[in-house]
């Protein structure tokens, strides 16, 4: 008889729970209950096959029994390779936690398309952690695609520490991510710095008859509003070179300037609507050439940059 102070037992998930179901117990450390099939666990990992192979005690007239080292809500959420199974993943460590025990230790390769799934799903809000999961499980693709999503982090600040689930991969696999991120970070600046806006604007102004921006303006001699903003925003893009140049506070704050000549106050508005594409174009193709390649080859990681300026 439970006291109200007593823990609710874990009920496990459909089709589990079903006395009906299965031919075999898997039994969890708090008591839960999986019914299952022998031949579907013996398909899916070579490893429970080899236990499966050991005789079992039987905990009744019809199946035996296996005790997990897992609990029930874990044992449940590594099920979810199980056919009718229904799982419910509720944050990236419970997935890191589940891929480690079904690929790295029972090599249930059939998760790996799910578990790629659910992993890409975290790669927004948490392209650091991915790209180190993906890493540890050999996902080139999706670790290529984390580490074009951590451009957007500091990683080079001091204050930004590598989450755990670096502990479990190759020494290698952070200090190349940073070089990378270093490397577009030096080409999307410098990317910044190259292009010059100003014969792609036509100012509402005509200057000489022509209507095009001129190199200097003849009213305030010179535009250095201009020149200011392509260095403060290419020391950002340095930091975290995504691909995009937006930044409204940096624009007003460089508007305020520019409104200070009457000339230049017409086109620069025309410039932050239309001439900043050009540069922001030429930032994303600066970071474009610094392709990050990753191989695993033979267990050993192997992490390096392919560079083409």
């Amino acid at each position: 008889m439970t006291t109200p102070s007593d823990p609710i037992p874990f009920k496990p998930s459909q089709p589990f729970c079903d006395p009906a179901h299965g031919d075999i117990i898997l039994r969890a450390t708090d008591d839960a209950i999986f019914h299952v099939h022998r031949v579907v666990l013996s398909i899916a990992s070579p490893i429970l096959k080899d236990t499966l192979s050991i005789p079992q005690p039987t905990a009744s007239a019809h199946a035996p029994e296996i005790s997990m080292p897992h609990s029930g809500p874990v044992l449940d959420r590594e099920c979810f390779f199980y056919p009718g199974a229904q799982p419910i993943v509720e944050s990236l460590t419970q997935l890191r936690e589940i891929l480690e025990i079904l690929v790295d230790r029972c090599d249930v390769q059939s998760v790996v398309n799910h578990g790629q799934v659910y992993l890409r799903a975290y790669i927004t809000e948490e392209p650091l952690r991915v790209y180190a999961i993906a890493v540890r499980h050999g996902w080139d693709d999706l670790a290529r695609e984390a580490a074009k999503e951590c451009l957007k982090l500091p990683l080079r600040s001091s204050a930004l520490e590598p989450p755990v689930e670096f502990c479990y991969v190759s020494g290698l696999a952070y200090p190349r991510l940073v070089q990378y991120h270093y490397r577009c970070g030096q080409a999307g600046q410098q990317g910044c710095r190259v292009p010059d806006p100003r014969p792609l604007v036509r100012s509402s102004h005509e200057f000489g008859g022509s209507g095009k921006v001129p190199k200097k303006c003849p009213s305030c001699r010179g535009q250095g509003w201009l020149d200011e903003y392509r260095e403060r925003m290419g020391e950002k893009i340095q930091v975290t070179p995504v691909r995009s140049i937006q930044d409204p506070v940096l624009e007003i704050q460089v508007m305020e300037k520019a409104g200070d000549c009457s000339t230049c106050r017409g086109w620069a508005e025309e410039l932050f609507k239309n001439g900043w594409n050009a540069i922001d174009a030429a930032i994303s193709k600066a970071c474009l050439v610094v392709a990050f390649v990753l191989a695993v080859t033979d267990g050993t990681l192997q992490v390096k940059l392919n560079l083409d300026f």
